[in-house]
C-alpha cells in the first residue's frame, strides 16, 4: 500500500523494531527475554493478538506479565502508538 493509500484509508504506518516472532509458537519464557533483552527508549514492540502458527498465541499471552513488570522495573513508560502520537506532538 503507497502512502496516499494510506493516508485515504486513515490508517498509519507503524514501524515496530522489537519483534520477538511470538506468532511462531515461541515459548513466553523466549517471547519475554528477547523483549526485555531489546527494549530501549522510543521502541515499539510487536506483539500479535491473532494468527500464529496453529492459531495459538498462548506464548504472547503468557510472556505479558513478565514483560510488562520487566519493563517497568527498567523504568520505562508503557503507551500505546496513539499515545506516542500525541507525546510527540
Amino acid at each position: 500500500m503507497n502512502s496516499k493509500a494510506l493516508s485515504d484509508s486513515g490508517k498509519k504506518l507503524v514501524r515496530w523494531n522489537v519483534d520477538p516472532r511470538d506468532w511462531d509458537g515461541t515459548p513466553a519464557a523466549e517471547i519475554a527475554s528477547h523483549v526485555l533483552e531489546h527494549a530501549k527508549d522510543g521502541a515499539i514492540i510487536l506483539l500479535h493478538s491473532f494468527g500464529g502458527k496453529n492459531a495459538d498465541l498462548s506464548g504472547t499471552i503468557e510472556a505479558l506479565p513478565e514483560i510488562i513488570e520487566g519493563l517497568l522495573a527498567q523504568g520505562y513508560e508503557l503507551t500505546t502508538v496513539s499515545g506516542l502520537e500525541r507525546d510527540s506532538k
